[in-house]
């Protein structure tokens, strides 16, 4: 289907509209209940950062099809993304992640001690 673009502001909302669908389409893979097509890296499975205090310590599962995040404070999330806004000292400590693949059926573990630095 052809539309023609009758203004600046008209191509605006078109590209903003195709940038959206195509982060939507590059992120579907990891929302809850897609199943993948071919086993995910279990070395580059669990991705966090290593902030200082004020900043956001932001935890990335990739890959899997459900996610439980756990960590200090009592920390727990179901998010494929966690996010724990302007962290202190309180916030180090041991984070888990248990993945489960859809494609093989099975739960992963993985772990990673985050320092909060001044």
């Amino acid at each position: 289907m052809k539309t023609k673009i009758k203004s600046k502001s008209q191509f605006t909302l078109v590209k903003r509209t195709i940038i959206i669908v195509a982060i939507a389409i590059a992120f579907s893979g990891m929302t809850k209940g897609y199943a993948q097509s071919e086993p995910f890296d279990t070395t580059r499975a669990m991705l966090i950062n290593h902030p200082s205090v004020g900043e956001n310590l932001v935890m990335t599962a990739v890959g899997g099809s459900s996610w439980i995040w756990t960590g200090p404070g009592n920390f727990y999330s179901t998010e494929v993304n966690a996010v724990i806004t302007k962290v202190d000292s309180t916030d180090s400590g041991t984070y888990t992640l248990q993945l489960y693949d859809d494609l093989t059926d099975s739960t992963y573990t993985f772990t990673e001690t985050i320092d909060v630095q001044p």
